[in-house]
Parts: C-alpha cells; structure tokens; sequence
C-alpha cells in the first residue's frame, strides 16, 4: 500500500469514527429524563423563584462593596419588569430595591417601562371612575325604585393593551390598588429620570 491508500484509509476511518456518535445520539436523547411539558397559549416561559430575582437585585445594589460580583442577566431584568406589580412575586423591599434599579434604564426598556406603568395607571383610574359612577346609578335606582340594570359593553379587553385582563378582574379592590400605587411610582420614576 502506498502512502496515499494509507491517508485515504486513515481519512475513511476518522470519518466514520465522526459519524458513529451522531447515529447513537437519538438513543441517548431518548434515555435523558424528559422534563414535564406544560402547555401554554404562545411561548413556555419558566416559572421563576422571586428569591432568585431578590437576589439579583441584593447582588447588583452591593456590586461596589468587597467581593461581590454581579452580572448583568436579562432574564432576570425582564422577569422583575414583567413582575414588579405582582405582590405575591416581588415582595415590597424587592420592588423598593427594584426601583433603585429601574432608575438606571436607558433607551427602549425604560420607554416600554415608562408606557407600560403609564397603560396601568389609567387603567386603574377608569376603573375606579367607572365604580364611582355604579355607586352613582345605584344610590339613583335607590331613590327612583329601578331595576338597577348596570350597562357594561365587555370592551374590557380592547381597552387593555397589558394583556393581563384576567388577572386583573381577578384582583380585589385592595390589590388594584396596590398595583396602582407600583405603577404610580414607577411612572413618576421614570419621568423624573427624563429631565
């Protein structure tokens, strides 16, 4: 054999070395432990621990002390923003380090923040002028002996562009409240941080 019949078949066996574990590669996905497969409308999103969150957000406000080294992750900005107004989630030392946090925002995020807290102040607002006027009709209907029929067009949904509906329907008039009051503070954050 000469020396190039004996590259050509060293050449031959490399490749088949290389091509033998992509044949295999199927069996072993297989055996790998399947993680549980929730099924949601649009994109899975991994349900994060707050304390993971909370956690950052000690990390990045003691990044100039000692040791302490923290690194940017968007996963976790994005989950704090997309959470701040639950108060199951973050709790209120969290948000007031959040809030820390979110004054040091620039471009697109801060202005998605800023539209986002805004979107969910007149919200509240709406709501709370549209209770004000049931209460209205209802002392009315009182006085004048009516059926108290309350007219409700179920608009709810094209007025609210956070496409959080349910969840916010769900919420007792406390918890609106709270959620008012983040967003409030953020709004006023924000454009505080404009000038």
């Amino acid at each position: 054999a000469t020396s190039e019949e004996k590259i050509v078949k060293k050449r031959r066996k490399a490749k088949r070395k290389l091509e033998a574990p992509r044949t295999a590669a199927p069996e072993n996905e297989e055996k790998a432990p399947e993680q549980p497969v929730r099924k949601k409308k649009g994109r899975q999103q991994k349900v994060k621990d707050p304390t993971e969150a909370a956690s950052y957000l000690s990390a990045w406000k003691h990044r100039n002390e000692g040791g302490n080294v923290w690194k940017f992750n968007k996963n976790a900005q994005s989950w704090l923003i997309r959470h701040m107004y639950e108060t199951e989630k973050v709790t209120k030392s969290t948000f007031t380090t959040l809030t820390e946090y979110l004054s040091g925002l620039q471009g697109a995020t801060k202005t998605r923040v800023l539209e986002n807290a805004t979107q969910r102040v007149i919200r509240y607002k709406n709501w709370e002028k549209k209770m004000d006027n049931t209460k209205e009709e209802e002392d009315n209907d009182d006085e004048a002996d009516g059926d108290g029929d309350e007219k409700d067009d179920g608009n709810d949904d094209e007025k609210d562009p956070l496409n959080d509906q349910e969840r916010w329907n769900s919420l007792d008039n406390h918890n609106k409240r709270k959620e008012y009051k983040r967003a409030r503070i953020i709004m006023d954050l924000m454009k505080r941080n404009e000038s």
